[in-house]
C-alpha cells in the first residue's frame, strides 16, 4: 500500500474534498478487537465531554501573564499591574486581586462560544459599592455579555441585552462565592451560585459577536469602566454546558 494517504481528500487532493472536521486520527499495525474499539470510543467520548477551553488558575507570583493551564494555552495579560502586587491567597494557591480602579486581566476574545458553553469561577468582593463587572465582554447591544454586582444583588447580562438571569441573593464582602453560568444550543441558560440554581432564561439569542469582543476579568470592553474591587480565582471556560453533576463538582471543589 504505497499510495498517498490523505485526510479530507484522496489521490493527493485530486478532488472530492471533505468539508467538515476530523479529530483523533489513529493508525494501528494490527486489527482491533471489539473490546479495543469500545475502549477507544469510551476514551475519546470522555475527552470530548470534558472539553475545557481555558483554565486560568491565577497562581502566578510575578510578571503580567495569566497562564492558561488548559491544552490550548489561551493566556491572559494583566493590565495596570503585575502579579508581584496582584497575587494574593485564593481558593487554591493564589488568586488575582483587582484594585477596583483600573486593573483587569485581558483574555483572548474567542473563549465565548456563541452556540453553547459554560463559564465557572470563584470570586470575593472587597467592596460592594456601585455597579462593578467581575467578568465582561462587549459594550452594548446583542453581543455584550457580563457578570456583575451592585450593593444588593449579583446579576448576569446576556447577549440579547436582558437581565433575565439574575441572582437576587445579596452578596457579602470578604466571602468567596462560586459562580457558574451555562448556556445551551436550544437558547436556554442558567446561573448557579455556590451550586444552587439562582436564575434561568428560557430563550436567549447568542450571536457571533461573542467571539470577537474583548473579554476581561475585572472590567469590560478593555477596561473602559466599572472595575471590580476584589479577588477572582479558578476561572474556567468550556465549550459545552456542564451537567448538573458537573456543576456540583465544580462548586464543591474547594472549601475556602
Amino acid at each position: 500500500m504505497d499510495n498517498a494517504f490523505n485526510i479530507g481528500s484522496y489521490n493527493d487532493g485530486a478532488g472530492n474534498r471533505w468539508n467538515g472536521f476530523v479529530d483523533e486520527v489513529r493508525a494501528y499495525d494490527y486489527s482491533l478487537s471489539t473490546d479495543d474499539i469500545q475502549t477507544i470510543y469510551q476514551t475519546v467520548s470522555t475527552i470530548a465531554s470534558t472539553n475545557l477551553m481555558a483554565h486560568d488558575k491565577f497562581d502566578e507570583n510575578s510578571g503580567t501573564t495569566a497562564n492558561d493551564s488548559g491544552k490550548y494555552a489561551y493566556h491572559g495579560t494583566t493590565v495596570n499591574g503585575d502579579f508581584s502586587a496582584m497575587a494574593e491567597t485564593g481558593v487554591s494557591g493564589n488568586a488575582v486581586k483587582l484594585n477596583g480602579t483600573n486593573q483587569y486581566v485581558d483574555l483572548p476574545d474567542y473563549l465565548l462560544d456563541p452556540e453553547e458553553g459554560t463559564v465557572s469561577f470563584w470570586f470575593k468582593a472587597n467592596t460592594l459599592v456601585g455597579k462593578d463587572y467581575i467578568i465582561g465582554s462587549g459594550t452594548s447591544g446583542t453581543s455584550r455579555f457580563y457578570f456583575g454586582h451592585n450593593e444588593t444583588a449579583l446579576w448576569v447580562v446576556e447577549p440579547d441585552d436582558t437581565n433575565t438571569s439574575i441572582a437576587s441573593t445579596a452578596l457579602s464582602t470578604g466571602t468567596w462565592y462560586h459562580l457558574l453560568y451555562r448556556w445551551k444550543s436550544d437558547g436556554t441558560s442558567e446561573v448557579f451560585l455556590d451550586g444552587v440554581s439562582v436564575g434561568t432564561n428560557p430563550s436567549t439569542t447568542y450571536t457571533s459577536g461573542m467571539k470577537s469582543n474583548a473579554l476581561n476579568v475585572g472590567s469590560f470592553s478593555e477596561g473602559s469602566n466599572n472595575f471590580f474591587d476584589g479577588w477572582v480565582d479558578e476561572l474556567r471556560f468550556y465549550n459545552y454546558p456542564l451537567s448538573d453533576a458537573e456543576v456540583a463538582t465544580r462548586s464543591s471543589e474547594f472549601s475556602p
